[in-house]
C-alpha cells in the first residue's frame, strides 16, 4: 500500500508535485519495520514553578494545572492587598484551620449560624 505523505494528489508518477511516498505492509503497528506504535499525544505530568516565590505544583491534567496557576495568581492578588500583620495573622488561621479539617468544617458551621 502506498501513503502520500505530503498534501499533493496521489499519482502514478513517483515524487511528483513534491510528494514523498512511505510503501507499508499491511501489518500491526508494533510489528511495523520493528517500530512500536506511537504512544497516545499529551502529558502525563506538568509543573508550574512560581517565578516570584519559587513554589513548584504539580498536575496531571490540564485543568489541574490551570487551577494551580490561578491559585497563585489569586494569592498574591490576596497577599497584595494586606497589610503584613494582616498577612501574618491569615497565614496563622489558615495554617491552625487547615491542619485540622474538622476544626474549619466546625467554625463554617458557627459562621453561617452566626457566631
Amino acid at each position: 500500500m502506498t501513503v502520500p505523505l505530503t498534501g499533493c494528489a496521489p499519482s502514478s508518477q513517483s515524487a511528483s508535485c513534491g510528494e514523498v511516498r512511505a510503501d507499508l505492509e499491511e501489518r500491526p503497528p508494533e510489528v511495523n519495520e520493528g517500530v512500536p506504535a506511537k504512544p497516545a499525544r499529551g502529558w502525563d505530568q506538568a509543573v508550574f514553578r512560581c517565578g516570584q516565590c519559587g513554589i513548584k505544583r504539580s498536575a496531571a491534567t490540564e485543568d489541574d494545572y490551570l487551577k494551580a496557576v490561578g491559585a497563585t495568581r489569586d494569592a498574591y492578588a490576596v497577599g497584595d492587598r494586606l497589610h503584613p500583620i494582616e498577612r501574618d495573622g491569615i497565614a496563622s488561621i489558615l495554617r491552625t484551620v487547615l491542619s485540622a479539617p474538622d476544626l474549619a468544617v466546625e467554625l463554617l458551621a458557627l459562621a453561617d449560624g452566626g457566631l
